[in-house]
Parts: structure tokens; C-alpha cells; sequence
């Protein structure tokens, strides 16, 4: 499962909406539209973004990048 997969899955689990998620981690103008971009693998987040959306979803790092 791809780290976007991971990603949607635990924020619908949180019961998160992409804005929230968005808004956790520091985007302020279009926070859904990158967490959008993120879930679909349109971009993958870079490694300082990974801690801040493992933190926001109350998850260890690793559980987003282990394959």
C-alpha cells in the first residue's frame, strides 16, 4: 500500500476531513487540495511533511512509510 493509501485511510479512521488534516499540519490556502494530492499519489510528501502528518494522525512515522 502506497503512503497516500495510508494516509486516507487512517484520516477517514479519525474520522478527518482532508481540510482538518490539512490545517494540522500547517497549510493554511488550499490545505485539502494537498492532502488531495497526497492520497491520490499525485505527490508524495516529503519527509519532514510525513512527521507532521504522522503526528496529526496520532500515528508512528513508520507506519506510513513501511511498506
Amino acid at each position: 500500500m502506497k503512503i497516500g493509501e495510508k494516509i486516507k485511510r487512517i484520516r477517514l479512521h479519525r474520522h478527518m476531513k482532508q481540510r482538518e488534516l490539512g490545517e494540522l499540519v500547517g497549510f493554511t490556502d488550499g490545505a485539502a487540495n494537498r492532502i488531495a494530492q497526497y492520497e491520490s499519489g499525485f505527490r508524495v510528501p516529503k519527509e519532514d511533511m510525513v512527521k507532521k502528518i504522522a503526528a496529526a494522525l496520532q500515528v508512528e512515522e513508520l507506519s506510513l512509510i513501511h511498506i
